[in-house]
């Protein structure tokens, strides 16, 4: 009975570290990150409805299996609130870093804004226990940027 028992747990730690990632979550922030970001990750594109009141956004962030609370922190000027996130896989970015860990790093994210305001700033980051603190890059000039101009 006690082999069994054991084997079960044995099971059931297998199951949990191979199998899918922590659930990844999206929190508003009511400012820019500070100091002492990388970058790392990308903003990758940006969709903006000004009218609906709703930017799209798809990226990339550098969270591993290692990090349980995986957690994006957004800030943009006119945010109210996260409606969704989703994550997707990124054989690209996983290829292109050498490391399988960064397979499930792709995200979508959709922000409720405050209708009729114009998206002009958004920062997304995080923190990693293997890569640390982080910034996701915007990938595109005609993104909004981070910090604003000046």
């Amino acid at each position: 009975m006690r082999a069994l028992l054991i084997s079960l747990a044995c099971a059931g730690l297998a199951a949990c570290s191979g199998g899918a990632p922590p659930e990844l979550t999206a929190s508003l922030q009511s400012g820019p990150p500070g100091p002492g970001h990388e970058i790392g990750g990308s903003i990758d594109i940006v969709q903006y409805d000004e009218v609906a009141g709703r930017a799209t956004i798809h990226g990339w962030h550098m969270f591993t299996p290692k990090t349980r609370e995986q957690d994006l922190k957004v800030y943009a000027n006119n945010a109210v609130s996260v409606q969704s996130i989703t994550r997707r896989e990124r054989q690209d970015v996983a290829a292109a870093l050498g490391n399988k860990d960064l397979l499930d790093t792709g995200f979508t994210l959709v922000l409720n804004t405050e209708p009729g305001t114009p998206l002009t700033q958004l920062c997304i980051s995080m923190t990693d226990k293997h890569y640390g603190a982080r910034q996701l890059n915007a990938h595109a000039s005609d993104q909004p940027p981070c910090m604003p101009a000046g």
